[in-house]
């Protein structure tokens, strides 16, 4: 287990020795109690973002034959 020092980013508090694998980047700060996550030591999820174009074309795609687009349901 490897310990990191953090320092608060509300209250400046040096948090000694924290494990922040085990908490996936999250600390409890000891002095002002907030919790606080650490970018760099969590695990991200990429989400994919689409814009209008790279819908209109997925709706138009075999696999989406047949099924109700959201300008069929409201219309």
């Amino acid at each position: 287990m490897k310990g990191y020092d953090k320092v608060c980013p509300l209250c400046g508090t040096l948090n000694k020795n924290l494990n922040l694998e085990e908490t996936e980047g999250w600390m409890e700060c000891e002095h002002c109690k907030e919790k606080v996550g650490f970018l760099d030591y969590m695990k991200m999820v990429k989400v994919p973002v689409y814009t209008p174009e790279m819908l209109t074309r997925m709706a138009k795609h075999p696999a989406f034959a047949g099924r109700k687009t959201i300008s069929a349901i409201e219309g």
